[in-house]
């Protein structure tokens, strides 16, 4: 059965034998970009987009698009945990906005998206900047991994994120690279939460692990003539 017949099958099985711990996923149907652009304003991971009239099929497929809010702001980087493994160099830096005070607000720490080169490289630098205290006002040393080092915050980290949880930590953070064109007073406390998606890479497609992945282009793969419904994510 295609998709349509199957969630009209399921929504009058649950409709008809309500339940408290399943909930019937509503969809949206129409112009998918405007979606996706009001999905990720409201910090949401992404979209799902599926074909109407296909039938289910286990495991990936092309028959469904998985659409990530991708966003990319500037943070300081306020410390460094220790490597582990054959890591070299550093594990993750922590991450920080600046407030009102002279602290900063912790927003979380990546180790994503550092090559081998750029770990020794930061670690190198950082340990020039080495603090004996916290730079943060929400973070201090019995809230951190043993080994953590403290720096002066310096140097400005590029991150790119898929959005912030509750608390205001970013959610998969990788790092792309220094801001050495930015100074510290150039980033201000509401930094973080100018919330936008990123245009330049708005389509993640998800295929078969055995296939590999890529990135496409939204209409390169569904048109606004098939029938599409979207799902938040």
């Amino acid at each position: 059965l295609p998709l349509s017949q199957r969630k009209q099958i399921l929504g009058g099985l649950l409709k008809s034998h309500p339940s408290d711990r399943l909930v019937f996923s509503e969809h949206l149907e129409g112009d998918g970009p405007a979606i996706f652009q009001q999905v990720c304003k409201l910090n949401a991971e992404g979209i799902v987009s599926k074909r109407v009239d296909k039938r289910y099929v286990f495991g990936r497929s092309d028959f469904w698009i998985k659409t990530k809010c991708t966003q990319s702001r500037e943070f300081l980087i306020g410390g460094f945990t220790p490597p582990s493994g054959s890591r070299e160099g550093i594990g993750a830096i922590l991450l920080g906005t600046p407030t009102e005070t002279d602290k900063l607000r912790f927003v979380g720490k990546v180790g994503t998206g550092l090559t081998d080169n750029t770990l020794i490289e930061l670690h190198r630098r950082l340990t020039k900047l080495a603090a004996n205290s916290s730079p943060f006002e929400n973070l201090n040393r019995r809230s951190v991994s043993r080994g953590t080092t403290w720096v002066q915050p310096k140097l400005i980290a590029e991150i790119e994120f898929a959005g912030q949880t509750d608390d205001g930590l970013l959610r998969f953070g990788s790092f792309r690279g220094l801001r050495e064109d930015l100074n510290p007073e150039d980033l201000n406390s509401d930094n973080i939460y100018k919330s936008s998606p990123d245009e330049s890479n708005p389509i993640d497609k998800e295929r078969d692990r055995q296939s590999g992945t890529r990135n496409v282009a939204a209409n390169a793969s569904f048109s606004d003539a098939l029938p599409i419904q979207h799902h938040p994510s």
